[in-house]
């Protein structure tokens, strides 16, 4: 059975899915070539929303303790505690969000998927020295073959981004120096 370049078969939703980067349960989707952009620009934005939660929680306590709010002294303990406990979630939940944000803008600067990268590292790792990815094409093109080609609507969510079905190598890539160390990324 053919498969094309960059696919693989998701156990979980049983589906073949194009340059498959992983099976994300909290979309409950597989993020993949027809919806890489969507879902790093979800990161973004909830990235950004956990950031700005967090700015209107801190200017609400400076505003609790300066006295200018609605708030009156003896609804502090109950107020606090649960203005902290938010503080807290919102803390870890936008340094949750903002690390796998970047872990993905990483990728798609690398045009590697997650499945990619750990490939990439095992075969590295097998050949005792770095393995080049062979649809690394540079920073900015990669970005393109990603969020599309044109900049000004890489933070909008819009479609489609390109060919799915075909991948760009990087001409100078070696592909008998892949085969021997892990035949996929070769594909």
């Amino acid at each position: 059975m053919y498969r094309p370049p960059r696919a693989h078969h998701c156990s979980t939703c049983g589906k073949c899915v194009l340059r498959m980067d992983h099976h994300c349960p909290w979309v409950n989707n597989c993020v993949g070539a027809a919806n890489t952009k969507f879902f790093v620009l979800f990161l973004l934005y909830a990235t950004l929303a956990c950031f700005y939660y967090a700015l209107l929680v801190f200017f609400f306590l400076v505003n609790f303790f300066k006295g200018k709010t609605l708030l009156h002294m003896k609804d502090l303990g109950a107020w606090l505690g649960l203005i902290l406990c938010t503080v807290i979630v919102v803390f870890c939940l936008s340094l949750m969000v903002a690390g796998l944000f970047g872990w993905n803008v990483w990728l798609v600067a690398r045009n590697e998927t997650s499945q990619e990268n750990y490939d990439k590292e095992v075969a590295s790792a097998k050949a005792r020295r770095p393995v080049r990815h062979p649809y690394d094409l540079g920073c900015v093109r990669n970005i393109k073959a990603v969020m599309g080609p044109h900049p000004w609507l890489w933070l909008v969510p819009v479609g489609p981004v390109g060919n799915i079905l075909r991948y760009e190598k990087n001409r100078d890539f070696d592909e008998a120096e892949m085969k021997p160390l892990h035949g996929d990324l070769a594909v």
